[in-house]
Parts: C-alpha cells; structure tokens; sequence
C-alpha cells in the first residue's frame, strides 16, 4: 500500500457524526464530499478524473488572474473532459443510491419514517441549466462563449466543485425540516451507503458518534438491527449512556474512568 487512496479502497470506513455535519441540509462541501466517497468506493478509479480537475481548475483561476487568455483554451478542454467523467459517475451513482434506498432489500426507510411520506433529492450539477453536464463539448463551449465574464470575475464560479444535492420531505425544503427529521434521513443516506457497497460484495467499517443524540430508542434500535443484519463491523460512542437499546445487539462495551479505556462487564 503506497497511498492512503489504495487503502481506503480496500478498507472503506463510513463515519456518522454530527461532527462532519449532516447530509440533509449540511453544506454543499459536505453534500459533495458524501456523495464522492460513494464513487470512489464503487469506482475507485474515479478519482483520477478528480485530480486532474482540481489541478486543472487551480490552473485556470491562476490564468483569469494574470489575464492570460491565451493560455486558457488548452485547460477549458481539459477542464471539459474531466467535469463530464465527474459528473457521469455522480449521476451513475445517485442512481445506484436511490434503487438501493427505495429498493425492498432496504426496510430502513420505512422503519425510520413514515411509510407515507414523500422522500425525495435531487443532484445540482454547479453549472447552469443549459450545459450538459455529462457532455464534454457542451462543457468546452459554455467556457468558450464565457471567457471575456470569467476574465472579470477571476475565477471559475460554475462547475462540478460547486455540485450539491437537494433534499426534501414532503415537498419540504431540508432547511425547514427538524433538527431529528435532518439528522434521520442523514442516517438513512449514510447506511444506504453502507447497504450499497455490501450489496456490491464490499463491507466497510462504520464509526458512530454519539449515536442516541436527537433520536428515540425505537430509531436507535432500528439502525443497530440494521448494522446487526449486514454483518459490517461498528464502533459506536454514546454520552447518552442508552446502555438498555445497545444491548439488545450484545455488543462488547468500553468505557472510560479516568482517561483509562476498560471493558465493560
């Protein structure tokens, strides 16, 4: 192993924590850092689309500031062609993640809301509605016919560094829903997540921080019977002491006294 890329791609780790901000209604850098984990990991060679484009994009910027028109048609192609990759697979896997969420190999969904509920995402590419995300040409042109505004601006303020998914219930926008309903349907796409790679014959580990935070016992033991039935390994922390609910997947517990970690009888 000579990068941390290879192993992560042999031992996937899927962290749930309020930390890194919720999917649902957390920033589009969190929104697009989930959604690139899950290409990664069903196609780990995407992630070579995903350097050139930042080292790409870091170029063009670089130029708009200097005023080197000249210089910029060769890195608008190159810029083109790895946006399109990037964005096929985001929506390839957008794809994967909605059959497995809604699929009946997934009863976390209606075990977890209510069964009449509307669900539903959708995937903002971060270039305007009438580019072709998916198509090169289509990319390399809007850059093109857009040279002389970019010159002004400085810098790229459109492209795939600028995705996001938007999320809602119930025709609800995710900003108005509750802080249990985000961190719930979070938890839902996180081990939508997990089901996925399991399915494509891969089992990551999952960490969970502090898991009974905003949810009820009924909740918590749904997720750990789902973790439970996948047979992934799980590391969960729990200030809230909900000894009761965890037990019910005999876990081996620790705890710390005194800075010291000790197994739990």
């Amino acid at each position: 192993i000579s990068n941390t890329s290879q192993l992560s791609q042999i031992l996937p780790i899927q962290i749930i924590t309020p930390d890194k901000g919720f999917v649902v209604n957390g920033t589009p850098k969190n929104k697009r850092s989930y959604l690139d984990w899950g290409v990664f990991h069903v196609k780990p060679s995407s992630v070579k689309a995903f350097k050139t484009y930042n080292k790409v994009l870091k170029n063009i910027n670089t130029l708009l500031v200097r005023n080197k028109i000249d210089e910029l048609d060769f890195w608008f192609l190159a810029l083109a062609e790895a946006a399109a990759k990037i964005n096929q697979n985001r929506i390839k896997y957008l794809q994967q993640l909605k059959q497995t969420v809604f699929s009946d190999s997934s009863e976390l969904l209606s075990t977890l809301i209510n069964p009449l509920d509307q669900f539903d995402y959708q995937f903002s590419s971060g270039w305007p509605k009438e580019v072709d995300e998916t198509n090169q040409q289509s990319i390399y042109s809007y850059l093109s016919n857009n040279t002389h505004h970019l010159l002004k601006v400085k810098h790229l303020n459109y492209g795939s560094h600028k995705a996001s998914i938007r999320f809602s219930l119930n025709n609800k926008n995710e900003c108005f829903l509750s802080r249990g309903e985000q961190k719930t349907l979070s938890i839902i796409f996180w081990l939508t997540q997990v089901l996925l790679l399991v399915n494509l014959k891969t089992k990551p580990v999952v960490l969970i921080d502090d898991l009974s935070s905003e949810l009820d016992n009924k909740k918590i033991n749904v997720i750990l019977q789902y973790l439970k039935a996948l047979k992934v390994q799980t590391f969960m922390t729990d200030i809230g002491h909900n000894l009761d609910v965890i037990k019910s997947i005999n876990p081996r517990i620790f705890q710390i006294d005194n800075g010291v970690i000790k197994v739990k009888d």
